[in-house]
C-alpha cells in the first residue's frame, strides 16, 4: 500500500477542513488511516458493504 507523505496528508486535510468549515460536505475514500483520522465520521466497507 502506498501512503502519502505526512506533510501531504496534513496539507490536504487542512484544505478539506477549511472547505468543510464553510459548510461544504466532503467525502473521502482512502486506505490511509492518517487521512481518515482527520474525518469527523468514518464508515468502513467490508466486502463492498458498509460495516455496522
Amino acid at each position: 500500500m502506498l501512503l502519502l507523505r505526512i506533510e501531504t496528508v496534513e496539507s490536504v486535510a487542512g484544505m478539506l477542513k477549511e472547505l468543510n468549515d464553510e459548510g461544504i460536505t466532503i467525502v473521502i475514500v482512502t486506505h490511509d488511516p492518517r487521512m481518515a483520522a482527520h474525518a469527523g465520521r468514518v464508515e468502513k466497507l467490508v466486502a463492498g458493504k458498509i460495516a455496522a
